[in-house]
């Protein structure tokens, strides 16, 4: 059985050096395995041991190799990536001999993070879309229909002292096929001149 020091956080390069940024909210943890432990079965107790969702997050595990055993390698290699059984159990057989630190990322998966995007993409049932242009009920030519003016006019009536003509001059003509009525203004007859005094008496 071997004890296994995980620390939660990341791995990421500095100039052509690998540095894992550690969480310190998450912090390590032990977890005991061996040769007879699955890797989806260690997965799930570093999720529960974490208090992480496995529904909505994948674990990603990664080592450095050991310091002897870097020197015959590129100062700029990754990380190790434990991907399966296979993986893992090497990484177990590392373990017998060297103290390596395995380094756990946890990521959100595409299927949770889909569903949660999906899900506030939803409108909410009973809401209706509001329409930007409602219709209007009122007709334009129905606005200034029967108003009545300050002075107790309606708009039917027509003040046509305010153009010089007497009303008892106006006569209302009905339309033939319009219904609109027109007004006719009659001209007044033109009186004779006064006569003078002197014609007054050659008419007698």
């Amino acid at each position: 059985m071997e004890h296994i020091i995980l620390v939660s956080g990341k791995w990421k390069v500095q100039k052509t050096k690998w540095l894992s940024d550690v969480d310190n909210e998450r912090g390590s943890i032990l977890v005991a395995a061996n040769e007879d432990t699955r890797l989806e079965d260690f997965v799930k107790i570093i999720l529960e041991d974490y208090g992480v969702d496995f529904a909505e997050n994948d674990v990603e595990l990664r080592y450095l190799l050991p310091k002897q055993n870097q020197h015959k390698q590129s100062i700029d290699t990754p990380p190790v990536k434990i991907g399966n059984d296979r993986q893992f159990y090497a990484f177990l057989g590392l373990c017998k001999v060297e103290n390596v630190r395995l380094c756990v990322e946890f990521k959100v998966n595409r299927i949770g993070g889909k569903g949660a995007v999906e899900y506030q993409k939803q409108p909410i049932q009973g809401d209706e879309p509001l329409c930007e242009d409602e219709e209007d009920t009122d007709e334009e030519g129905d606005r200034f229909d029967y108003c009545d003016d300050s002075d107790g006019a309606t708009s039917d009536d027509e003040n046509f002292t305010t153009y010089g003509i007497p009303p008892d001059h106006v006569e209302e003509v009905q339309g033939s096929s319009t219904n609109m009525i027109s007004a006719r203004v009659v001209k007044t007859q033109e009186r004779e001149p006064p006569m003078s005094i002197s014609d007054l008496r050659l008419k007698r």
